[in-house]
């Protein structure tokens, strides 16, 4: 399993290099290596690994500067003067005020004008490589509750543990549906999750704002139980009446990075209620 696994990650790495001839830096899959039929010296592009094309971003103002580029090969595949030596046989010169190769933790490092290196990549297809930028995640909307037991016990809060291990410890949170508002989806979450009644508080210190996870942005509400019997769902093995402490650490100790601060906010939002 851990082969095939490996084996599926190498070939989309491997299908995401690019050519930077064509249109700038996001282009279309590298065609094989094709020796210039005019040059007529030794194995010209039998170089021992890949240069990757970079954006130059300025080290002092961190913006990216659109005149100069990048380009990185693995210091353990060549040497400096092999790094050199390559530029200089596809037509490229290091850009002024950049004229010493750079040597990292894992990489050669040259800074040229972005214009030398398509010059470069157009005459000598290939010989520049760059890694197209993965597609951003498009996350949903979320909502979900920490649930109060009673407006008597500031010190508790419910969290769940999602069923077959689908995520760790949380508040109880869930996708908010077409036409639904923020609170009506938490909510029906909490009934979904927990099997409890809730109303969300009213007043200042009841929206907990907006988190970013991994898959989704979650609005967060304080709510309290009105009704309802704390028992497992199809989406919850666990339904859990914990303290504060407890539940950020299992929060904590299953992954979750993300509900312990939302546990913060909700223990300061409390002071409105006292």
């Amino acid at each position: 399993m851990l082969g095939m696994k490996l084996g599926q990650i190498a070939k989309a790495i491997g299908g995401k290099a690019q050519d930077i001839q064509k249109g700038g830096f996001k282009l279309k899959p590298l065609k094989p290596h094709q020796p210039d039929p005019e040059y007529k010296g030794k194995a010209k592009y039998d170089f021992p690994t890949r240069i990757w094309v970079h954006p130059y971003h300025d080290p002092k103002s961190k913006e990216e500067d659109p005149a100069l580029v990048t380009l990185k090969v693995k210091k353990r595949k060549v040497t400096v003067q092999e790094f050199l030596d390559r530029l200089k046989a596809i037509g490229v010169s290091l850009a002024p005020g950049h004229m010493h190769i750079v040597t990292g933790g894992t990489y050669h490092i040259a800074v040229v004008h972005r214009a030398d290196a398509k010059a470069a990549s157009k005459a000598h297809p290939g010989s520049l490589l760059v890694k197209k930028e993965p597609k951003p995640i498009k996350k949903w909307t979320s909502a979900g509750c920490v649930v109060l037991d009673s407006m008597d016990d500031h010190e508790h809060c419910y969290i769940i543990k999602p069923s077959n291990n689908y995520g760790p410890w949380a508040f109880p949170k869930g996708r908010v549906d077409k036409g639904e508002s923020l609170k009506q989806a938490a909510i029906r979450e909490v009934w979904e999750e927990t099997g409890l009644r809730v109303k969300i508080l009213s007043g200042k210190g009841a929206y907990l704002g907006k988190k970013e996870g991994g898959f989704s942005y979650t609005h967060f509400f304080l709510a309290v139980k009105t009704g309802g019997r704390p028992h497992p769902t199809a989406e919850t093995e666990r339904v859990l009446l914990a303290t504060w402490d407890e539940a950020k650490r299992l929060f904590k100790s299953s992954g979750n990075r993300r509900d312990p601060h939302v546990a913060d906010l909700a223990r300061r939002a409390l002071e409105h209620y006292k």
